[in-house]
């Protein structure tokens, strides 16, 4: 008995210490040029994350072209199995954004992942299936 203790003890650090670091720290930043506003129009979200062990916190950004800040907040989340879930939380004075005003938060539908070539993967739940997650915006770290 003592014998199959010590493989599963053996079996169990050698799994953890193969695993590699994941950092989700870093500043990290999605841009597009929408199709219904003149090319010139960029739009992008940004996200400042700061990782603590399996805690991250930060703050996110919706920002215009020309370097307006549309809303803006703060984030926190935890990381499990290589998977970091956000909640958000919005500075903006009245509701002009989806969340709620800080210091409450609100739980995305949906996790973000690091991807092997370094792109931070956002992933969102199915309207229809919750099962279900498709990947969403792909972010940059800058």
């Amino acid at each position: 008995m003592k014998k199959y203790f010590i493989l599963l003890l053996l079996s169990v650090s050698l799994s953890t210490a193969a695993m590699p670091d994941i950092n989700f720290s870093g500043n990290w930043s999605w841009a597009s040029k929408p199709l219904w506003r003149s090319p010139e129009n960029l739009y992008s979200f940004t996200l400042n994350l700061i990782q603590q062990g399996n805690t991250v916190s930060g703050e996110w950004a919706h920002i215009q072209s020309d370097n307006i800040i549309k809303a803006h907040g703060k984030v926190r989340g935890y990381i499990q199995h290589g998977r970091l879930t956000l909640e958000y939380c919005t500075e903006n004075s009245g509701n002009l954004y989806k969340y709620k005003p800080c210091p409450q938060y609100e739980q995305f539908n949906g996790y973000y992942v690091l991807q092997s070539d370094g792109h931070l993967q956002e992933y969102i739940q199915n309207s229809t299936k919750p099962s279900v997650y498709h990947p969403s915006l792909n972010y940059n770290k800058q």
